[in-house]
């Protein structure tokens, strides 16, 4: 009799370890109101978006909820590497386009060559942007941008993606020349944010990388700059 009471109290006793066992919390589901991917899974934050925010990120391991996470997605802007612009780049690119379409001489020449004297700027429904080779860049409003050489005769059309960063735009060659063929693609741009973008032959290779007005080549060479005289 002893030992059946003896039995009864061990699976009592099991019974009661058991329900206080903890139950597995998920992993990355958010219905909870928990996610359990740690804070240093993010990529490396922008120090000065963490000044502007007034918010230290510490590179640890813990639980956080689904509303510290959202706030993190929208305070540490994503890292952008060359791999992963590049995916983003050429993800469903329109190779080729009717570049005849398009005046072959710049339209506003008299006018752009005066705001082109002062280093490019505004002017009432577009912005010049002048290079180092005297070769400009006109922006309006809406899409296409318009590249010109010096003289003023086309040189490409750039078809821009409308939407929030990142977006890209494709530049399609006006002339033969080399390797550039008329109305091919000749890259494409994806701009990451207002000062960053990667540039991108048609076959995938990065041709530059812009920050500010900066250019830089794949081996960290400069390639030149850039100047509209905006403040920004």
């Amino acid at each position: 009799m002893k030992e059946y009471f003896a039995i009864l109290l061990t699976l009592a006793l099991l019974f009661i370890q058991s329900s206080n066992a903890e139950i597995p919390e998920k992993q990355s589901d958010c219905d909870d109101g928990f996610i359990l991917t740690p804070i240093s899974a993010f990529p490396e934050p922008d120090r000065s978006e963490i000044i502007k925010a007034n918010i230290q990120y510490g590179h640890f391991d813990r639980k956080f909820t689904c509303a510290e996470k959202s706030l993190a997605d929208k305070l540490v802007p994503k890292v952008w590497t060359v791999d992963t612009a590049r995916i983003e780049a050429l993800r469903d690119v329109i190779s080729y386009i009717n570049i005849d379409e398009y005046d072959k001489v710049d339209p506003n020449l008299i006018s752009n060559r005066e705001i082109i004297q002062k280093g490019g700027g505004y002017l009432k429904d577009r912005v010049v942007t002048v290079f180092d080779d005297n070769a400009y860049a006109v922006r309006f409003t809406e899409s296409p941008n318009y590249y010109y050489f010096s003289d003023g005769s086309l040189s490409a059309i750039e078809v821009e993606q409308n939407g929030d960063y990142p977006h890209k735009s494709y530049k399609y060659s006006a002339v033969n020349f080399g390797n550039r063929k008329k109305g091919y693609l000749m890259m494409v741009i994806i701009s990451t944010s207002k000062v960053e973008s990667f540039m991108f032959f048609s076959d995938g290779k990065l041709a530059a990388h812009w920050i500010g007005n900066k250019c830089y080549l794949p081996n960290g060479t400069s390639c030149g700059t850039r100047k509209d005289n905006l403040e920004h």
